[in-house]
């Protein structure tokens, strides 16, 4: 049986911990890795969270090498593909299974999934639809690779525009103090609260912003 290796990007990503606690609902013979080098020559690999891009010699050494990505591609083409996604105002996201390419998120598609998110949803809430969308997509890829199906090119033609997202760093979660809540409210839920909470300057002082829904009690 080929093996399954499932690889992130950064073992602190939530994600990770999402995986881990259900290693029973993945394909047999799978197992999580956080290290390229560590990777089973000629299993069939997911690439989960990763943002570095492989080389060619690196693909050529698996059976399969599979990206998911977070966006209905060939559209939404880059990083952080959902939160930038839901800080345009859209609540469907798809995620998709594409096959790794030298040109980022290019590949043949295996499969996509598709979930909606609540106004209302907040960053573990995303994240809780957006993880479970993943590990279904690689149940689903999986049953693919075993019965020998092929992967379609994607259709390039379908594209408005041709551009990548950027890549997100902390400074993304910065407002200005003057900005209303309603104007920050998408960020607010987008942001990772432990890695990359929304902050502001004041006076000589940074200053984080939580946000969190309140308990309702019968």
């Amino acid at each position: 049986m080929t093996p399954v290796n499932i690889l992130f990007g950064d073992v602190h990503h939530p994600v990770y911990k999402f995986f881990l606690e259900r290693l029973h609902e993945l394909p047999p013979n799978s197992s999580l890795k956080t290290e390229l080098s560590d990777c089973v020559d000629g299993a069939t690999l997911f690439l989960v969270s990763y943002s570095k891009i492989l080389k060619p010699s690196d693909i050529e050494k698996y059976s399969n090498v599979i990206v998911l990505h977070a966006s209905d591609l060939p559209s939404g083409r880059g990083w952080s593909p959902h939160v930038w996604s839901i800080l345009s105002g859209h609540n469907k996201i798809t995620v998709s299974a594409v096959s790794a390419a030298v040109k980022v998120d290019t590949g043949a598609v295996w499969s996509k999934i598709s979930f909606f998110v609540k106004s209302t949803d907040l960053f573990h809430e995303i994240n809780e639809k957006l993880f479970r969308a993943e590990l279904n997509l690689i149940q689903d890829v999986y049953s693919l690779v075993v019965g020998s199906k092929k992967p379609k090119e994607q259709d390039f033609n379908s594209l408005i525009t041709g551009g990548y997202w950027p890549r997100r760093y902390p400074k993304d979660s910065k407002i200005s103090i003057d900005d209303t809540f309603r104007a920050a409210f998408n960020l607010l839920r987008v942001s990772d609260p432990d890695r990359f909470p929304v902050y502001f300057d004041y006076e000589g002082e940074t200053f984080e912003i939580l946000i969190r829904k309140r308990e309702h009690h019968d």
